[in-house]
């Protein structure tokens, strides 16, 4: 489908709350020309900007970047998020290793958690304040099969030579680490919450210290050839164009609007997300966690505000095919409240005494949003040049297609993508390595892949009968 391009007015997301780059413009009109355009400000588009500029200039290499962006900065996915990053471990690996092959998974495994720790070596290094906690995630069973299949996962891995560390906490262990009998055991793995925006925004800051022209509330109409005989792009937008010799695709879910080629390897899901309010609520857990299969996950930030976010499940269509994020389901709401006040009653009623607060049983939502997730037809990544997949694409990148895992992918596989357009303007004798990018993500890798069938609902809707959970055959 096409996914159009952003909606003007989206639901208000707790991340977004003072954006210091909302309605940024770096100059008041569009460059009539640049190097690299680069399209969104999430995690992809920033981190490739920032890459791009900084290893230019490691390399003496003068680069014009622009960023443009749709709405206010990293307005997408990544500003809508659960607060999360959660590579991979062991859950799905064994389905992982039947469709992709064992040797992928274990690189992607691999992959992401060389992610994770870029990302925490650079806010180190950067000194930037968003709340990035390492307090790991626990991958929850709610039901004895599904304990039984995240166990077989774990040693699975573990004879794949994954030594990743997990501690296996059995039912009592959970009830002491939850107060609650909702969990049946439960995995934790390697892990971090986070404030993403305030990543993103401290991203972009340092690529417009080094050049960077930003361009919020700039929307990507199209992008058509100068000309037949001409190997650069015209960027249409409603302020202007732009002329530009390489283009990076970083809008994930929005990518097929702009490239019509990949709308078919591409699904945009609508994610929704509710947060409570912080004041006096008890400090429940310090590390995050999913269940269902990693349908629902959720955490507590500092101020103990608890951020919870899935159960698309609760509708007919998943959320499947729809990319419209101005809207939240008023059914998903309700379930989200519900199973977040069941997962804390019990540690809510110890409270009440010594916190003061009023026989209080509930946490108090005041903030529902939702975001749109891109999710591709093989649940890996879209990360490089696109004239291998369609010819006519030269110049032309896409990093993009996270399928839900934008967190611990995004960051590497933009640092990767910037190596390759750099690689266009440097000597060959000083060419940037590009080793680390699985080539299953290539999107020449996706060639062999045209005509396949692809219907996400029913695989979903598998995954989720074997927790009992069926899917409304109609929405409420």
């Amino acid at each position: 489908m096409d996914p159009g391009i952003p909606h003007p007015n989206p639901s208000r997301p707790f991340w977004l709350e003072n954006n210091p780059l909302k309605t940024h413009r770096s100059t008041p009109y569009l460059p009539q020309k640049v190097d690299v355009v680069v399209i969104g400000s999430g995690i992809a588009g920033a981190s490739t900007a920032y890459h791009l500029l900084d290893q230019a200039s490691k390399a003496n290499l003068p680069l014009e970047v622009l960023v443009l962006e749709a709405r206010e900065a990293c307005s997408g996915a990544t500003g809508r998020n659960g607060g999360h990053i959660i590579p991979m471990h062991c859950r799905y690996w064994n389905e992982r290793c039947q469709t992709d092959g064992q040797e992928t998974t274990v690189a992607l495994t691999r992959f992401e958690h060389r992610t994770m720790t870029q990302i925490i070596d650079f806010v180190e290094k950067h000194g930037i304040d968003c709340e990035l906690r390492p307090n790991g995630c626990v991958l929850t069973a709610k039901t004895t099969r599904e304990w039984q299949d995240l166990q077989k996962d774990l040693w699975a891995m573990r004879d794949a030579g994954i030594t990743l560390h997990a501690e296996v906490w059995d039912q009592r262990e959970c009830q002491r680490q939850f107060n609650s009998s909702m969990f049946v055991g439960g995995i934790k793995i390697p892990g971090c919450q986070l404030w993403p925006a305030k990543l993103v925004w401290a991203i972009l800051k340092l690529a417009l210290a080094k050049g960077l022209n930003l361009q919020t509330y700039t929307p990507v109409t199209s992008v058509t050839p100068v000309s037949s005989f001409d190997p650069t792009w015209l960027v249409h937008t409603p302020r202007g164009n732009i002329r530009a010799h390489h283009i990076v695709h970083c809008t994930n879910a929005w990518m097929g609007h702009l490239v019509p080629e990949l709308a078919p390897y591409l699904r945009p899901i609508r994610a929704q997300v509710i947060a409570t309010r912080p004041i006096r609520t008890p400090l429940f857990w310090p590390f995050g966690m999913s269940f269902n299969h990693g349908f629902d996950y959720v955490m507590q930030r500092p101020d103990r505000m608890v951020v919870f976010g899935g159960m698309r499940y609760l509708t007919s269509t998943m959320e499947t095919n729809t990319a419209d994020d101005s809207v939240t389901i008023s059914t998903v709401n309700q379930g989200l409240k519900h199973v977040l006040n069941t997962l804390t009653r019990n540690t809510l009623t110890e409270a009440n005494d010594g916190l003061n607060l009023k026989n209080q049983s509930q946490l108090e939502v005041t903030r529902t949003w939702s975001g749109i997730m891109g999710f591709s037809l093989d649940s890996l990544p879209w990360v490089g040049p696109l004239d291998g997949f369609s010819a006519p694409l030269v110049n032309q990148y896409v990093c993009g297609g996270f399928s839900g895992d934008g967190m611990p992918r995004a960051f590497q596989c933009a640092q990767l993508v910037s190596r390759m357009v750099l690689n266009q303007y440097l000597p060959t004798t000083v060419q940037l390595p590009t080793d680390d990018l699985l080539p299953a993500f290539l999107p020449s890798a996706r060639k062999n892949r045209r005509g396949v069938t692809w219907n996400i609902i029913q695989n979903d809707k598998r995954a989720l009968a074997s927790l009992g959970i069926t899917v409304p055959s109609t929405s409420l």
